[in-house]
């Protein structure tokens, strides 16, 4: 959901197959965080982009991750990790010799 959208309470409801009020309770925690806005009696929109959410955000995007990862593990799926099999080679610079200097 994009910055400022407006939020459709009977769409969220129903795609997260939810009534609707833990969907409010919801609604009413995120504008506590500052992630929504509610409208008395017109109903709620995405909170504006600022530089305080934007920084929240990268500094939770990789705790979230690696949750995500964890979660993904438990549930029997292998993340992509990276493996000396996959690994690119990259040529060696024009008359470098394997063991001069360069790795």
């Amino acid at each position: 959901m994009e910055p400022g959208a407006y939020l459709d309470e009977v769409n969220l409801a129903e795609t997260y197959e939810i009534s609707r009020p833990p969907l409010r309770e919801a609604l009413n925690q995120l504008a506590g965080e500052g992630y929504v806005v509610l409208y008395k009696n017109r109903g709620a929109q995405v909170a504006p982009m600022t530089h305080k959410t934007m920084r929240n955000f990268f500094m939770a995007a990789p705790m979230l991750y690696a949750a995500v990862t964890r979660l993904a593990e438990r549930a029997g799926h292998r993340p992509c990790r990276r493996s000396a099999d996959h690994a690119v080679q990259l040529p060696r610079p024009h008359g470098h010799q394997h063991g001069q200097g360069i790795p």
